[in-house]
């Protein structure tokens, strides 16, 4: 989908006949790009015409995101913003499945590139004031969304989660570090961002810089939209700068360069001023809130691995990664004061 995970080229996968029927793609050159976590993802390109991608979904996305995912680029599209459209297959369909039940799904291929860390505060700038022109453009969207993720950005919840698997892992040394991290973790609940309070909007769901796709400096369009929904608009505000204005999750020492914050908000304000205006005063808090929520959901993962893929070129284990993640985002937290 992109130049950067276009470096990361394996063998031509195998791709079940019947999605090829489905998609008319049996005579096609096929590679599968790295560096997705959840879902499968493939560029196409078959002779004479225009490439696109194919993407088989992770079992935690049902067929109902597909008739969400239409709506949102359908209204983003209308108001003259850039955005990948699913593409219908023969029989005029959104997706089709496979023998063993997983769906797969056609989009159109936007050339560009993507960065898993901001390269310069111009394109924090350029995001911030995409960000912008996607909440201003959704905020008369009316729709009922299909595909619903419980539990996205209740942090008093995934706190809760955390005290039970902490109170049920018994002490040995093996997780004397994590068990620590995590205590360390919760003493912070009572100094998390009511995000109930705020204004609800149509959000993107996941605004990491990963997901910005970009020519040069400037954000074209986003990716990954399987995780819109409605909710708190200030929580996709924090989430973005926890995103852009800091190093990799994992990070051992992580600081926030407040350039990149400062240009994000900038770009957002220029698109999106007057739903930001009401909640300057309280990013501070909620972006500490959500690497604290963050935290708390890579220590549980470190307890019991369930959902964050990881990476074994770096890590001897998901415990071993999700307790770095859990660390980076809780030093990451302290580093803001409220």
């Amino acid at each position: 989908m992109n130049k950067a995970a276009l470096s990361g080229l394996s063998a031509t996968p195998p791709i079940a006949p019947e999605i090829c029927a489905a998609y008319r793609c049996r005579e096609t050159t096929c590679q599968k790009l790295a560096g997705g976590l959840i879902n499968q993802t493939f560029l196409l390109t078959p002779p004479g015409t225009r490439p696109f991608i194919l993407q088989r979904l992770s079992p935690i996305f049902k067929a109902a995101v597909l008739n969400d995912i239409e709506a949102v680029t359908a209204h983003l599209k209308a108001h003259g913003l850039t955005t990948p459209k699913l593409i219908k297959t023969a029989d005029n369909q959104l997706f089709v499945s496979d023998n063993e039940g997983f769906i797969w799904r056609a989009l159109t291929y936007i050339p560009g590139q993507t960065f898993l860390a901001t390269p310069t505060a111009l394109h924090a700038e350029s995001a911030g004031r995409l960000l912008g022109e996607y909440h201003r453009v959704l905020s008369d969207f009316n729709y009922n969304f299909q595909h619903i993720r419980e539990h996205v950005h209740d942090s008093p919840w995934h706190f809760g989660e955390l005290k039970k698997v902490l109170g049920a892992t018994p002490d040995f040394s093996g997780l004397a570090d994590l068990k620590k991290l995590a205590a360390a973790i919760l003493k912070e609940e009572d100094n998390l961002l009511d995000f109930k309070k705020f204004s609800i909007g149509t959000l993107h769901g996941d605004p990491k810089i990963a997901n910005f796709l970009y020519h040069e400096t400037k954000a074209l369009t986003m990716v990954d939209l399987d995780t819109f929904a409605r909710r708190a608009l200030i929580t996709e505000l924090a989430d973005a700068l926890r995103s852009f204005a800091a190093p990799a999750e994992d990070a051992e020492n992580a600081a926030f360069k407040f350039e990149y914050w400062e240009a994000f908000l900038t770009g957002y304000e220029q698109s999106n001023k007057d739903a930001l205006i009401p909640l300057k005063p309280f990013l501070l808090q909620a972006v500490r809130t959500i690497s604290l929520e963050l935290a708390a959901r890579f220590a549980k993962e470190a307890f019991i691995p369930q959902n964050f893929a990881w990476d074994s070129s770096k890590f001897a284990s998901a415990h071993e990664h999700n307790l770095a993640r859990a660390a980076g985002q809780y030093n990451l937290a302290m580093t803001l004061q409220i």
